[in-house]
């Protein structure tokens, strides 16, 4: 979705979605009941998820501290859209980096198969030379944020930058009727909440226990996983509660002599116990690897939906929303694999329907 912009009516379909460009816009994409929203800059403003091998009715969400609970439909949809719409905006979900408010000129992205967004940030001021790519790809239930770094551009200093996890952000129940949401009602700093890490297993876990006071000892937790050169990294605590990314003495030699890096982010929402530290991330290497080939892979497009591209770019880019945001799975595949499928609004307002909604 995008800003109003005072530009007069496009005379073409062209002229339209030249337009629709230049716009401050968000994105929103997923895949199978996992799904998530990126502001202009491509900073990752929230994801939410759906389990429908559990009885909870609702799907849960990831949200800053700062953000409204899930029941102030229209003023936490407002905010969101706000900061999904400002190039400036830096409350986001996503670790925070020391690079991070030196950039200028954001461009609106492309698309991979017509879906995954792929952003283009160059630096400006301290970090000028610099230019980072961001592409985000969902698959098998995990959100791939893939950054690139090239510093060939300038003579700066090639140190890697610093790149903090937040041990502070909240899950949330998608509850839109409740007000007193004692799930979501819960803060940061409340005993319901946990942050942990693990170096062995490779993966940072922020978990919220669902039912304080009693025998059920279910959590949702959000794993946070970082590779880099097909190798996982780790993190470290430090005094404020967040948590530091360690780079590899291999990694800081490698960016030194080359001014290049890939870096890639993992974020896996998911059910388990509140009781123990899992022993692996939920997202292996492999899996990994598997995601980066996926997107890397530029299939030719098929038929064409219409005689005109931009028509066509147009409806190929919805009809991707439509089944990959809006289109939630609520049922596990029976035996032929098929399962239900609910048409949802987007990911912005939680996929809640509103009344004024249609395709």
């Amino acid at each position: 979705m995008a800003t109003q912009l005072s530009q007069g009516t496009p005379s073409s379909i062209a002229q339209a979605l030249q337009q629709a460009r230049r716009r401050s816009a968000y994105y929103s994409f997923g895949d199978n009941g996992l799904t998530a929203t990126v502001g202009s800059n491509g900073y990752l403003l929230q994801m939410s998820r759906y389990f429908p091998d559990a009885e909870y009715k609702t799907g849960f969400c990831v949200d800053t501290p700062s953000t409204y609970e899930p029941y102030l439909v229209a003023v936490r949809a407002s905010q969101i859209y706000s900061r999904g719409t400002d190039p400036d905006n830096v409350e986001a979900i996503e670790p925070i980096w020391a690079w991070l408010h030196e950039f200028n000129d954001f461009q609106p992205p492309d698309f991979i198969h017509d879906r995954w967004p792929r952003f283009t940030m160059v630096g400006k001021n301290t970090i000028e030379g610099l230019t980072i790519t961001a592409e985000y790809l969902v698959r098998d239930g995990t959100i791939f944020q893939n950054w690139e770094f090239d510093l060939n551009g300038g003579t700066l200093i090639r140190d890697l930058p610093e790149i903090v996890a937040r041990g502070n952000v909240l899950i949330r129940d998608l509850d839109f009727v409740n007000e007193s949401n004692r799930f979501n009602g819960e803060q940061e700093g409340d005993k319901s909440y946990k942050t942990e890490f693990s170096n062995q297993g490779g993966f940072l876990m922020r978990s919220h226990r669902v039912e304080q006071d009693s025998e059920d000892t279910s959590a949702i937790a959000l794993f946070i996983s970082v590779f880099s050169d097909n190798q996982i990294l780790s993190f470290e605590a430090n005094n404020d509660g967040d948590f530091h990314l360690r780079w590899t003495n291999e990694l800081s030699e490698a960016f030194k002599k080359e001014g290049k890096l890939t870096i890639t982010i993992a974020y896996t929402l998911q059910l388990v116990s509140s009781q123990s530290l899992p022993d692996t991330a939920p997202c292996s290497l492999v899996q990994f690897q598997s995601a980066m080939k996926h997107l890397q892979s530029r299939p030719a497009h098929g038929n064409g939906l219409t005689d005109n591209p931009d028509m066509d770019f147009i409806l190929r880019r919805n009809l991707e929303h439509i089944l990959s945001v809006c289109s939630i799975p609520v049922t596990l595949p029976d035996e032929q694999g098929m399962r239900a499928i609910a048409l949802t609004c987007g990911d912005l307002d939680g996929h809640r329907v509103a009344t004024a909604a249609s395709l």
